[in-house]
């Protein structure tokens, strides 16, 4: 369901309302996800312990470039996105070095 937050979006309470409906919904459905994923991995052997420090790479990568993205007003898209790869290298060749 789509809803405009323009001019003809009288009743705000009922954006709100079904904001929050999706958000719920939206968390439930990663919960669900993420047992899932893990229980599969778990019986693949690998352990939850890499899948975490893994995602701490990828993730934690992005966060200059996109906060770079966010504050600096002359960052562009290809600036933002060649610095989330960069940093993905930089964090991944550090991680295997240690």
């Amino acid at each position: 369901m789509f809803i405009s937050r323009g001019s003809d979006v009288s009743n705000h309470h009922t954006f709100y309302t079904l904001s929050l409906t999706h958000t719920h919904a939206q968390v439930c459905v990663w919960g669900i996800f993420s047992g899932i994923i893990a229980t599969i991995l778990l019986e693949m052997g690998i352990g939850l312990g890499w899948v975490y420090g893994a995602m701490g790479n990828f993730i934690g990568s992005a966060v200059v470039p996109m906060t770079m993205a966010l504050m600096w007003k002359d960052c562009s898209a290809i600036g933002a996105i060649a610095g989330d790869y960069y940093y993905v290298a930089v964090h991944t060749s550090t991680c295997m070095s240690v």
